[in-house]
């Protein structure tokens, strides 16, 4: 959806919920689905055409497991293992960067040029828990 005309929904009253269809699929969420949901903290409904059939998915809340997490470039991605990794286990929280597709092809290197930011420093002695190799 165009961001102009979701802020224009926003003004006009309260979002209940995000309705968008699945042409010629059925009503199984994505990954994206998942985690574009989980971010806007709203009810989904996803509809299958020209099938009819109708599903709901609720928002979870809090941080996914880190184990067997579906990938979902900007969301689920590395950068968010490591952002949530520190949350969990040393109560820091990392700023979220953004991250557009394609980055790595363009010849940007978004880690790089953001883990400063981050509070990530460079070392040369041996790995400790809670270091993190940039490749």
């Amino acid at each position: 959806m165009n961001p102009e005309d979701y802020a224009e929904a926003e003004d006009s009253g309260a979002i209940i919920a995000i309705v968008h269809s699945h042409p010629d699929a059925t009503t199984q969420p994505s990954h994206v689905d998942q985690a574009e949901c989980d971010v806007s903290q709203l009810p989904w409904v996803i509809v299958s055409w020209p099938e009819g059939d109708i599903r709901t998915i609720m928002p979870t809340e809090g941080i996914k497991p880190l184990l067997g997490r579906s990938f979902v470039h900007g969301i689920w991605d590395c950068y968010a293992i490591v952002r949530d990794w520190y949350l969990l286990e040393r109560s820091i929280t990392l700023p979220n960067f953004e991250r557009s597709d394609g980055w790595w092809e363009r010849g940007e290197n978004l880690y790089i040029k953001n883990y400063a930011d981050a509070g990530g420093v460079a070392v040369n002695d041996a790995l400790q828990v809670g270091d993190v190799i940039i490749m």
